[in-house]
């Protein structure tokens, strides 16, 4: 299901948010990047800076999604200005993600999935490991009562990559720090940590009603396949490690240092 905002024309948007005009131009003939039911992004060009922004527009309240995005210090998006219209419209300005900065998603439609690609098992890690480090700045301290959130919906439409793989001498890693190198978007439905939750998308879901940082785990061992793969796993697969093994085996690394940790049979030697 797509938010209103999406069916939303430019005419439509500078009636509705008449103060747009004097900083603001909307850029293309629709919304950027995947349909999303929490709202619709435009790319737009800030006349008062001279830079290219996205502009996130939706019929419901942003204002703790907006909270948060400023909040979290880490790897979530730079956030700008905030309107509301009268009409119970909600839009903020944050900063444009543009190449080499791709969706997640964009990245497992865009690659060439191969046998013995063992450089893309690495790449894989390296990007895990980056959205972990943002989650953790999400999930606050362990100890901590206050300032403790759940994504809710981690899943590759959500996840920025800054594409700048560059070959580094005397490691088989490539990517940037695990700082710059993935974003954590659309906060729409984050919940602090113990409270309801609702509107996740159910393909990277555990389907649990209450926001725990479990959900972002499950949703990364999904997302972590999913790009390892190219393939979606299904919930059945998730629930059971045997499961798991047989759809990694489906894009066996040609690494017997990995395939022989529990990808191959028991009695495979590591020589052979």
């Amino acid at each position: 299901m797509t938010n209103a905002a999406s069916a939303l024309t430019k005419i439509q948007i500078g009636e509705i948010f008449p103060r747009f005009a004097e900083r603001y131009t909307l850029l293309g003939f629709g919304p950027i990047g995947a349909p999303s039911g929490f709202g619709a992004v435009w790319k737009a060009r800030d006349l008062w800076l001279g830079r290219e922004v996205a502009l996130k527009l939706s019929n419901s309240d942003m204002a703790e999604e907006l909270r948060l995005c400023r909040d979290i210090e880490g790897q979530t998006v730079r956030v700008f200005d905030y309107f509301r219209s009268e009409a119970g419209w909600n839009a903020y300005a944050m900063e444009l993600l543009e190449p080499p900065w791709m969706s997640v998603s964009g990245f497992i439609r865009g690659h060439r999935y191969k046998l013995g690609d063992l450089q893309h098992y690495f790449d894989c890690l390296e990007i895990a490991r980056s959205l972990l480090s943002g989650l953790s700045q999400i999930h606050g301290r362990p100890y901590s009562r206050a300032g403790r959130f759940v994504h809710a919906d981690i899943k590759p439409d959500n996840l920025f990559l800054l594409l700048v793989p560059k070959k580094r001498p005397g490691t088989v890693f490539r990517m940037p720090s695990t700082e710059s190198l993935i974003k954590i978007l659309d906060m729409g439905i984050s919940a602090e940590n113990g409270s309801a939750l609702s509107g996740y998308t159910p393909a990277y879901s555990p389907g649990k009603k209450v926001a725990r940082p479990g959900v972002d785990l499950y949703a990364v061992a999904v997302t972590f396949l999913e790009l390892l793969t190219g393939v979606l796993p299904s919930r059945a697969t998730m629930g059971h490690k045997a499961r798991i093994r047989a759809f990694i085996q489906q894009m066996p690394s040609g690494s017997t240092y990995i395939d022989c940790s529990g990808l191959m049979s028991p009695d495979t030697s590591i020589g052979g």
